[in-house]
């Protein structure tokens, strides 16, 4: 069967994949955050994947029914990709050729205001290579749980580059993928954060740390990003938090580009962190500052973003 032509920007083609059907090649080097896709969805279904940004729900749905889907269920659930927070899915004609990778380089997303599905890049992309999106987007799995929920999700067995590791390596990324689900599990949980918010914001620094070394750069840093806002803003450090959701901000705007409707709202809480709901609820800080200190970068910028013996200074709220 002949390729597909290039989109309409002519940054892919549709050609056959080994091993996977047909799917997304780059027909020219992709840059990190250039959007992809663009595509309004054939239909929608009022009941599908729900507010997850994968298909976690519909994992989770199939084994509470205790069955697994046919090749053409799963077929078809691939197609079907979530429109945001809303309970409901699109069919995507375009969007439906690209193929899973537990380590992708591509994200989707919804955006409701323009009422299309985004795919952007969240790296380089040579001429040639694959465009690959997670159909587990976030979610840090390993190995055995990776293939038990696609082959019940969507009936196949991943071969991707991190599924194909080799044993020892394999093992080495399922440690540091437990170990992201579980500081995860802690440093965003609310109570703690209000209790330890310093234990909390390193707790998150490590995660930045596995998540390079892992090679992870989906909507996880986006998430990390989000959670060191939140628990400088819990504490009234309009200074840390601004640099904070500054980062999160970009990160955003690489996987979901700068109109989609949570990029915004990011873009806004950089600007004015105290407006977040939770600004100063763990504590106060009297310092007035908006700003890192000036002419510190780099190393020396890290070093005093990460600091938080300041805090031990102000009052709990």
């Amino acid at each position: 069967m002949a390729d597909v032509p290039a989109s309409r920007g002519g940054l892919y083609t549709i050609k056959p994949i080994t091993g996977k059907g047909r799917g997304f090649v780059a027909a020219s080097k992709i840059s990190k955050g250039i959007r992809i896709l663009l595509e309004v969805p054939l239909l929608k279904t009022p009941d599908s994947t729900g507010d997850i940004s994968s298909a976690e729900t519909i994992v989770l749905r199939e084994n509470v029914q205790g069955r697994r889907c046919t090749p053409v269920l799963g077929i078809v659930m691939t197609n079907m990709l979530p429109l945001g927070a809303s309970n409901s899915g699109g069919l995507f004609l375009e969007a439906s050729r690209i193929n899973h990778s537990c380590q992708p380089n591509a994200q989707y997303a919804w955006n409701d205001d323009l009422g299309h599905l985004t795919v952007y890049a969240l790296c380089d992309i040579d001429t040639n290579h694959e465009i690959t999106i997670s159909y587990i987007s976030g979610v840090s799995l390993g190995y055995a749980e990776r293939q038990r929920h696609l082959m019940e999700a969507f009936s196949f067995a991943c071969i991707c580059e991190l599924c194909s590791l080799p044993l020892t390596a394999r093992n080495d990324s399922n440690y540091r993928l437990d170990q992201i689900r579980s500081i995860e599990d802690a440093a965003t949980d609310l109570d703690q954060v209000l209790e330890h918010p310093a234990k909390s914001l390193s707790q998150v620094y490590r995660i930045f740390e596995l998540l390079e070394v892992q090679g992870i750069c989906d909507i996880s840093i986006v998430r990390a990003c989000f959670s060191t806002f939140q628990i400088a803003a819990m504490v009234g450090d309009k200074a840390r938090a601004k640099v904070f959701a500054e980062r999160a901000y970009a990160a955003r705007k690489v996987l979901a580009g700068d109109d989609n409707p949570t990029t915004i709202e990011f873009k806004h809480l950089a600007e004015r962190p105290v407006d977040y709901h939770l600004y100063g609820k763990r504590m106060k800080c009297y310092d007035d500052s908006w700003e890192a200190p000036r002419e510190m970068c780099g190393e020396d910028l890290e070093n005093w973003l990460w600091n938080t013996d300041g805090w031990s200074r102000y009052s709990s709220s």
